[in-house]
């Protein structure tokens, strides 16, 4: 009941606010409504809320005359009304009048008056025509006229007027104005409609509205069997609601919303159509489970309740967070609740996850995702086709790949003599090449296998196995140059192994230019039994470096020895043969000399003896000639002459034997 006084409290604070904004008097309201066939409806709302204790005088004013309708309106004064309500209501009414005229508890009064005028106004006309609220004229005469309502005390004098708005019999009052806007939204079990109030009017407020809803086959139901009442809040947010909680699903539905005035009258409609959508049928199905087996998920759930829901679609991924991809994009039948996944990849964790489907294909919220790892039917098949590459520091494995999906492969190794196998790989290998790393120096037998292994660990079994020599990589040590000569315009190197000398092949000889220059292999590799080289490729005064590098039957070669560093000497230079000397006196007195050309490389020089002098050089070198002629000859009987070989160098040979020329 309290709720209720609020409710009716709230609703006649409103009026009270429409007629202090819109209306000439300060404090209460008169309204006035012509049918248009003429009939007109009065509605008032008492100054400060409170009956006055002389009730009220009502006069119609036409072309500046009053004619009396009433002189006196009390609460219960209107017999036909009290008549046509129910004994409850007019026990309220004569309860109310008793009131007024005790003083004893004014205040609470004043409560049951406010609550009294609330039900009058919003609910019953007749209530409020026996309260005193109401009125009715027909008038089919017409004719424009205004009504003035008079409070009266108690000895009948007037207290405060009220006065209408102008009114016609003839012509119908405006209805009032329907909502601005109207909207529907559709939720999981109902529909949410809301609408923009219409702006206050002084001359037809809107007190109420009616809500009526049409079905696709025409069927038209009233939502509202009691109006909904505005409410001060109403108008400040100037906003109304109402839910319809049972709206007919996955059809075309029209909504019509009314304004009602306090006479009971409807506005025009604000109509909304709108597809209404079973919003539950998109609801994501309870339970889903996912069971592994043998290549293979069974999915099953319990199917969405909603009528209205036409499928699912199972969507899977290879992460919990997705992407996920659909694999039934087309969805089935709604009333299946299993689906197998088939062919899948054994120890492969897969996340699933259902959406319901609705009549239009739309897909609702999924599931929870739910994981589910398979096993594999039968193991991996064994690698086959295993060989092994030996190389200087690495033992290099290859195979064939199975054709079955794994995750790797498992290589071990064996010693020749060892029980077991030895596991090389931490995780698996993903492809079929494998580098065993054995060292520089590491030597001896190996024997290999390969096991492949699939997503859910099951194990092929081991493939044959494989044998790798491994190669002899260990270098002889350095050897050492024993004796170095570079006389005789070569150079002669002596040297010799280190022990174990029996592990030496061949030595190889490396000459250089500077110490710091690596230098060059001089020729072919020496057998180890010979321990001498001559190196005749060599500029005679140029300074050489040489190294002796020892080489297995392996090809493993040592670190070369010491450098030992050498000047390349002239080579033995050969006395000439004697020359022959011709005495000539013509044109002048001379002696001609002849001779061999100088062997390659050296250059030939005639000398002459002279007293004093001892031998003399006659000529500078000469390469490519046979003779020279001596032109001034000492004026002597005999003259002596010999020749001299000389190197590129300069150095010199040992003489010929003198010729003597003989002067007459």
């Amino acid at each position: 009941m309290k709720t209720v006084k609020r409710l009716i409290l709230s609703l006649f604070l409103l009026l009270v606010g429409l007629a202090a904004a819109h209306a000439s008097q300060p404090e209460g309201a008169l309204w006035a409504a012509s049918d248009g066939q003429g009939k007109i409806s009065l509605f008032w709302i008492p100054k400060d809320l409170v009956w006055p204790a002389g009730g009220w005088r009502l006069e119609k004013v036409i072309d500046k005359k009053r004619h009396m309708l009433a002189e006196k309106i009390i609460p219960g004064g209107n017999p036909d009304a009290m008549a046509r309500l129910a004994a409850s209501e007019a026990t309220a009414i004569r309860n109310f009048t008793d009131d007024l005229k005790s003083a004893a508890n004014p205040e609470e009064n004043r409560k049951r008056s406010i609550t009294i005028m609330g039900l009058s106004a919003a609910i019953n006309p007749d209530f409020g025509r026996a309260l005193g609220l109401r009125y009715e004229e027909a008038d089919p005469q017409g004719g424009v006229r205004t009504y003035r309502l008079t409070a009266l005390n108690s000895k009948g004098k007037p207290l405060s007027v009220l006065t209408s708005a102008t009114v016609d019999p003839a012509a119908a009052t405006a209805l009032p104005e329907a909502p601005p806007s109207f909207s529907a939204t559709p939720n999981e079990t109902s529909v949410a409609l809301s609408w923009l109030n219409p702006q206050p009017n002084r001359l037809v407020p809107v007190l109420a509205f009616v809500l009526e809803r049409e079905d696709a086959t025409g069927g038209k139901i009233l939502l509202t069997e009691q109006p909904l009442l505005i409410t001060r809040s109403d108008v400040k947010d100037q906003n109304g609601r109402y839910v319809d909680p049972a709206p007919p699903k996955e059809s075309e539905t029209t909504y019509r919303i009314f304004s009602i005035d306090m006479f009971g009258r409807r506005s025009l409609p604000r109509t909304l159509t709108q597809f209404i959508p079973d919003l539950s049928a998109l609801n994501p199905p309870a339970l889903l489970a996912a069971e592994a087996g043998d290549n293979r998920v069974a999915l099953s759930w319990k199917a969405n309740p909603s009528p209205f829901t036409s499928g699912y679609v199972i969507e899977r991924s290879l992460l919990r967070k997705g992407p996920f991809l659909p694999l039934t994009p087309d969805g089935f039948d709604a009333d299946q609740t299993q689906w197998e996944d088939k062919q899948l990849l054994g120890g492969t964790s897969y996340f699933y996850r259902v959406r319901s489907m609705d009549p239009r294909g739309n897909l609702g919220p999924p599931t929870l995702v739910k994981t589910a790892a398979p096993k594999n039917r039968q193991a991996p098949p064994k690698p086959e086709n295993l060989n092994a590459e030996v190389g200087r520091t690495r033992v290099r494995l290859t195979w064939d790949g199975v054709k079955f999906p794994v995750a790797g492969y498992l290589v071990e190794r064996k010693a020749k003599d060892a029980e077991r196998w030895a596991l090389l790989t931490a995780t698996v290998v993903p492809g079929p090449r494998f580098d065993d790393p054995v060292g520089l120096h590491t030597q001896g037998e190996f024997h290999y296998r390969v096991t492949a292994v699939a997503f859910d660990n099951q194990q092929s079994k081991p493939s044959r196995e494989v044998k790798a020599v491994l190669l002899d990589t260990v270098s002889p040590n350095p050897p050492r140059i024993t004796d170095i000569d570079g006389r005789d315009g070569k150079v002669t190197l002596t040297f010799a192994g280190s022990p174990p000398e029996e592990d030496i092949d061949t030595f190889l000889v490396v000459r250089s230019v500077s110490e710091n220059d690596p230098g060059l292999v001089l020729g072919d590799p020496v057998p180890a039994k010979k321990n001498r080289f001559e190196d005749t490729f060599v500029a005679v005064g140029q300074t050489y470096w040489y190294r002796i590098v020892a080489v297995d039957q392996n090809g493993n070669r040592s670190d070369p020895s010491w450098a030992r560093q050498v000047t390349v000497g002239n080579p033995a230079i050969p006395a000439p043969d004697r020359p022959s000397l011709a005495v000539e006196q013509e044109p002048l007195r001379h002696v001609r000399i002849s001779f061999k050309i100088p062997p390659e490389e050296l250059e030939v020089i005639v000398q002459r003896y002279e007293e004093g002098n001892v031998w003399r050089p006659l000529t500078g070198g000469i390469r490519n000639a046979t003779d020279a002629v001596d032109l001034n000859p000492p004026q002597l009987p005999t003259v002596r002459y010999r020749l001299i070989y000389r190197a590129a160098n300069g150095a010199l040979g040992d003489p010929s034997p003198e010729a003597e020329a003989t002067f007459e």
